[in-house]
């Protein structure tokens, strides 16, 4: 380890901030509560002058060349936050993993606040494939206890409801258009010898 970079961590219910040497230089309960008096010190970059002015508590810092900033301060990086930065934020922690990727070192997963290897993350999907089988069986064995479909052939509302209950979710923060829905429908009354119901 070096001081020469940020480890951010969780200690009990405290966000803690330390260099790779384990010095601490922060102790927080929430992201919220951070603010530039709490940090050992704030720089800008001066683009007409090209240096670098760090701001220590009263003193100031100025560096000609980013090579000497860096040489006596780490710039603290934004923590990734999934739920900030996901294109999808509502999507569950098993829809994605986050990868590590290591210069000179294998790939790792990380997870609850550990990492695992590579293999961590096939074993994952594997199981969650496997649990979609699960989830189609049990559409099979629900489909099973249904009347069989020619039965209700001749019930426009009843083949429009097992429709429904085999292949649309109901999704507050989702819309599809009625023609595509329609078009699904045609193709699956076209696959099941059933005349479908009109587009209305």
């Amino acid at each position: 380890m070096d001081s020469g970079r940020t480890v951010r961590g969780r200690e009990e219910d405290d966000l803690v901030l330390k260099d790779g040497n384990g010095t601490e230089y922060m102790r927080l309960s929430t992201l919220a509560d951070i603010s530039k008096d709490r940090v050992p010190a704030i720089y800008s970059y001066d683009h007409a002058a090209d240096e670098y002015v760090v701001y220590e508590h009263g003193e100031q810092h100025v560096y000609d060349t980013k090579a000497a900033f860096e040489a006596d301060w780490v710039r603290i990086k934004k923590p990734f936050i999934p739920d900030n930065e996901l294109p999808t934020p509502e999507y569950s922690h098993e829809s994605y993993a986050i990868v590590i990727l290591h210069e000179g070192g294998e790939p790792v997963v990380y997870s609850d606040g550990e990492t695992h290897s590579l293999e961590k993350l096939f074993e994952t999907v594997t199981s969650s494939r496997d649990g979609g089988a699960a989830d189609q069986q049990s559409e099979t064995a629900q489909q099973a206890e249904a009347p069989p479909i020619e039965d209700i052939a001749d019930d426009p509302d009843a083949v429009v409801e097992r429709f429904a209950d085999l292949h649309l979710i109901e999704d507050a923060e989702s819309t599809v258009a009625a023609g595509d829905v329609y078009k699904q429908y045609e193709q699956w009354a076209e696959r099941n010898d059933i005349e479908p119901d009109t587009k209305s």
